[in-house]
């Protein structure tokens, strides 16, 4: 399946296939441009993220072929750890 990965600085998230990549892109300016805003998006595991966006943040969005039957790196797998790099998970 062809989605949206979002980068904020250092967590990674995939978007739900019903988020709009454009949409969020020009949400993300938008706050950058008013100096700062929360932005809102839904997960391919349907939960929700809030991100406070401001014109120091780094964020990116690619376009990814993904699995929802595998946790890839970056993640959310096994219930609510996240999967970094190899073996390694936070709790």
């Amino acid at each position: 399946m062809r989605t949206t990965r979002v980068a904020v600085g250092t967590e990674r998230y995939v978007l739900a296939p019903d988020e709009d990549a454009g949409d969020l892109a020009g949400a993300v300016l938008s706050a950058v441009r008013s100096g700062g805003d929360f932005v809102d998006f839904t997960l391919a595991n349907s939960r929700m993220v809030r991100v406070l966006v401001t014109a120091s943040s780094t964020i990116s969005l690619e376009t990814i072929e993904w699995d929802p039957d595998d946790d890839g790196p970056g993640e959310l797998g096994e219930g609510s750890r996240l999967h970094i790099d190899g073996d390694y998970w936070l709790e």
